[in-house]
């Protein structure tokens, strides 16, 4: 009995005895027999890729058993396996009784716990490189595994969108923790300087202040006012004359507006009005189906 995998690609190679080959000049009565032998080749190859085939084994460890029936795994090819349990983690597999061997996913990398789903079609291949059988177009994404995908409206086939949160921020954490949390976005850390006023940034402000002084050359000054009204209020209570001397040809008024504030430095309030919001890009939440 031959299998596809035993037949050459040149057809003048394919001339082994019947009914496993068609040599030259072979008896007219074992025509029928190669025949009937390619047909048979053909539908075991057939019954290995449409999804008949079911694991077994038990745990991590699967067991498979072909119709095609060889133990080298270089003459697999591909077949579509139905799994008869979930796996908790990386696996092995034989074929056909042959060697366990390691099973991955289709990036060489082990198979995460949940990746190969009871009752789910998988097809499955040996990889002559690493040595180890591979699962074919299968995520190794475990079930329940979440991922956030920037600037998407659909989750990818195989995933459901969460609604775990919406309108969030991502916290990133250095320790494993998991659920979510806050109601409004606090954010700390924002502070307006205190700033002491120089001169040149104060406003344009007077310091009103009234002071009538009269006085005649015929027969000498004569003075308006009494020593005891010589505290004129400059505004805010201040004494703007602050000594009077005179005489009868002369008047000396010496004086000034006293300074106001402590020079101390002030604050700015800081109000957030709610509307602030930093630059973004929409994502979405998706879990493994």
């Amino acid at each position: 009995m031959s299998n596809i995998a035993d037949w050459a690609v040149s057809a003048t190679e394919n001339s082994d005895p019947p009914p496993d080959g068609a040599p030259e000049n072979m008896a007219r009565k074992a025509v029928n027999d190669t025949m009937r032998e390619m047909m048979a080749a053909t539908a075991r190859w057939w019954q290995d890729r449409n999804g008949s085939l079911q694991t077994g084994g038990a745990g991590n460890a699967y067991t498979v058993t072909t119709n095609q029936g060889d133990t080298d795994p270089t003459k697999l090819g591909v077949i579509d396996v139905r799994m008869d349990r979930t796996n908790t983690g990386a696996c092995t597999l034989a074929v056909n009784g042959g060697s366990a061997l390691d099973w991955n996913g289709p990036n060489g990398n082990p198979l995460g716990a949940g990746v190969l789903e009871e009752d789910a079609l998988v097809p499955i291949a040996y990889n002559v490189t690493t040595g180890a059988y591979e699962s074919l177009g299968v995520s190794t994404f475990a079930s329940g595994t979440k991922i956030v995908l920037p600037d998407t409206t659909v989750a990818p086939l195989g995933w459901t969108q969460s609604t775990i949160a919406n309108d969030a921020i991502l916290r990133i954490m250095s320790t494993p923790q998991s659920g979510t949390g806050g109601s409004n976005w606090v954010i700390t850390g924002l502070a307006v300087q205190s700033h002491a006023l120089s001169t040149g940034e104060m406003p344009s402000h007077d310091h009103p202040d009234n002071i009538s002084i009269s006085g005649s050359q015929s027969g000498g000054l004569t003075r308006n006012f009494d020593d005891d009204k010589r505290g004129v209020d400059g505004g805010g209570g201040s004494s703007v004359v602050q000594d009077v001397s005179y005489s009868d040809t002369t008047l000396s008024i010496s004086g000034g507006v006293q300074n106001r504030g402590s020079g101390n430095t002030h604050n700015h309030g800081f109000t957030n009005p709610g509307t602030w919001r930093p630059p973004y890009v929409n994502t979405m939440i998706v879990v493994k189906n």
